[in-house]
């Protein structure tokens, strides 16, 4: 069961990072930015929501089309997010649920819920989220960490990049470990203008 759940995460990191890696084969040899704008067809301009960005299952229901245009798509985006969801499954059935390296650093993927810390004035909102990080353990199962925030869910956007650092606490032990934690993050879109740009959060995170 463990193994399952990590080969499935694995394959939804895959995805989620796959999906990222069009938009960077896409626009960086345009001298475009990842951040902004948000994804739009390059043929009517039209911006795309979230039925148009779920990784492989979009392509596959639009049939290889944009939905407002019906211009072709192009298989490249399919091909990148086939490619790297099995090769993240092929790095999870090589090191199966085994997470910690040497000195009890972990890398993890992680989905969770929290709530700000500061007045939503100061930032936009963020609270559904997944993220990809290292942690450093200590025996008692506390830890803290960097990582990159690759995906809100509570937002249109598919790429919702953040810089993050944590403090985490485990709440009991499980297969698949929760844990409270406190958090910063900088939103990369506006890495400059840290006055309007920070959050910090308290909130329940899964590991996998």
């Amino acid at each position: 069961m463990e193994t399952t759940l990590v080969l499935v995460a694995c394959a939804v990191m895959g995805l989620v990072v796959g999906s990222f890696l069009t938009v960077v084969v896409d626009r960086v040899p345009r001298g475009g930015s990842v951040v902004e704008p948000p994804s739009a067809c390059g043929a009517c301009g039209h911006r795309l929501t979230a039925p148009d960005l779920v990784p492989i299952a979009s392509w596959l229901a639009l049939r290889g089309e944009c939905r407002h245009c019906s211009n072709p798509i192009g298989n490249e985006p399919l091909i990148i997010e086939i490619a790297n969801a099995t090769l993240f499954v092929l790095f999870g059935l090589k090191f199966g649920a085994a997470k910690r390296f040497a000195n009890d650093w972990e890398v993890a993927s992680a989905l969770g819920v929290a709530f700000s810390l500061v007045g939503s004035d100061k930032v936009r909102e963020h609270a559904l989220f997944l993220d990809v990080e290292a942690n450093k353990y200590a025996s008692n199962g506390v830890f803290v960490g960097t990582g990159l925030s690759l995906w809100d869910l509570t937002r249109k956007d598919t790429f919702t990049p953040a810089w993050m650092l944590h403090f985490g606490v485990p709440l009991g032990k499980h297969a698949v470990q929760p844990y409270f934690l406190t958090e910063g993050r900088l939103f990369l879109d506006k890495a400059d203008d840290m006055k309007n740009n920070y959050q910090f959060w308290a909130g329940v995170r899964v590991h996998f």
